[in-house]
């Protein structure tokens, strides 16, 4: 692992790997998704979309299916760290 881990009101875990890809599993550690994405930090938001941080690319946002529907690149000299959804 290499960012931080997040759990979901499922009680599954989000989770960002060194193999660049973000991971869900559930209570018995059984992967039930996984999306190829390079980041530091990753969150499921309400919607159900992933967000995820990244220092080298920036923030995205991936869809169940893992595509990415939302991104934002940060003006040079500016990495992002962590990203969270608010006021929802």
């Amino acid at each position: 692992m290499v960012g931080n881990i997040d759990v979901t009101a499922k009680g599954h875990l989000i989770i960002v790997q060194s193999n660049n890809a973000v991971a869900e599993y559930d209570p018995d550690g059984i992967l039930v998704w996984q999306a190829q994405a390079t980041g530091n930090r990753a969150t499921r938001l309400g919607n159900g979309n992933t967000l995820v941080a990244s220092e080298l690319t920036g923030v995205f946002e991936l869809n169940p299916a893992g595509k990415t529907v939302w991104e934002y690149h940060p003006p040079a000299g500016y990495q992002a760290v962590r990203a969270r959804e608010i006021g929802r």
